[in-house]
């Protein structure tokens, strides 16, 4: 189960092995939206989300890059970050900056965690969704 739920989390990626070998290069979101997104547009596949998801405390799994995580610090207290590569977690904090400088100081309640669910239950235990 644990190797079925890692490929289901992993998504589509630009690297051949999922465990570091190969750097990762972005996700296939981020780099077909990639300059909109370093000025804090987001893409409507994102914002039509946003009022789904309930709870002031948010946890994102396999999140990437964290686009969905920071656009979500919009209406929320506090949105955690969570992805196993560190290249893609690494480029959410670049974006994250990039966008702190284009005004959008709310990005500010997102945080990275780079790491792997299954060792990081504790994560789980103060969110809502």
């Amino acid at each position: 189960l644990r190797d079925k739920v890692k490929r289901l989390l992993r998504g589509p990626v630009h690297y051949k092995d999922y465990y570091g070998s190969q750097t990762a290069v972005g996700s296939v979101d981020y780099l077909a939206h990639e300059d909109l997104l370093k000025e804090g547009v987001l893409p409507e596949k994102f914002t039509r989300l946003i009022p789904l998801i309930e709870g002031e405390r948010i946890l994102e799994i396999g999140s990437a890059e964290g686009i969905l995580a920071m656009a979500l610090t919009a209406t929320k207290s506090k949105v955690v970050s969570l992805d196993i590569t560190p290249a893609r977690q690494e480029g959410g904090k670049k974006l994250q900056q990039a966008w702190l400088r284009a005004g959008r100081a709310e990005v500010a309640r997102c945080e990275f965690v780079c790491g792997d669910i299954f060792e990081r239950f504790d994560l789980l235990k103060d969110a809502d969704t």
